[in-house]
């Protein structure tokens, strides 16, 4: 989890937050969306479009993108999402590297 410009693991999570299934909707096959079947709050809760970054937006979809795209949804970026479910899950501070 991000937020305030720190990292935190998060220790556990509420099982409507855990990604199950989603879909990726290409054109050409070019990445257009994410749509998630599950609860994310980088997620539009109306459209349930996931907030790619940019650089994802027209990449080429092939194997290796979707274990990127699977990394980007155990992430939840709460400096830029749609709302903050801080009762939904636990986190503990990361540790820094010395």
């Amino acid at each position: 989890m991000r937020f305030k410009g720190n990292v935190y693991d998060i220790t556990s999570v509420d099982r409507d937050y855990i990604i199950r299934e989603f879909d990726i909707i290409v054109e050409d096959m070019k990445i257009k969306r994410v749509i998630l079947k599950d609860k994310h709050p980088n997620c539009n809760p109306e459209t349930n479009e996931f907030c790619l970054p940019t650089e994802f937006e027209g990449m080429n979809l092939n194997p290796s993108v979707i274990p990127l795209i699977e990394g980007l949804l155990k992430i939840y970026n709460l400096e830029n999402c749609f709302y903050s479910p801080w009762s939904k899950f636990r986190w503990r501070t990361r540790r820094r590297d010395t």
